[in-house]
């Protein structure tokens, strides 16, 4: 379930949370030394960029289908204004993912 953003509180729980489940690769519910130690190695400045880019992907994939789906973008956007200190009308935000999700499927 993805939750609407509403602070930026929540934003950084939902942002420590997106990143816990990526480090914790057995899905065990812990962070195993050598799990973090591994995941820790995307932030090196050497670390491959295709490496970073899925690192980046999968953060941003609440819902883990290998897409981002609109909910998804939608949270993206809202918790961009919020660490911005931007308002946007309910309007505009959808229209923004109406208009990225229309301009993305003209290019497939």
């Amino acid at each position: 379930m993805i939750v609407l953003v509403q602070s930026s509180e929540l934003v950084l729980v939902l942002t420590v949370q997106q990143v816990l489940n990526l480090f914790d690769v057995k899905r065990n519910g812990v962070i195993e030394s050598g799990e973090f130690i591994r995941s820790l190695g995307i932030f090196h400045p050497n670390a491959p960029l295709e490496e970073k880019v899925a690192f980046a992907f999968r953060l941003y994939d609440l819902t883990q289908t290998g897409l981002i789906e609109r909910e998804e973008l939608k949270e993206m956007v809202l918790a961009l204004l919020i660490e911005s200190d931007l308002a946007l009308t309910e309007e505009v935000v959808e229209t923004i993912v109406d208009k990225t999700f229309t301009d993305a499927d003209s290019k497939l």
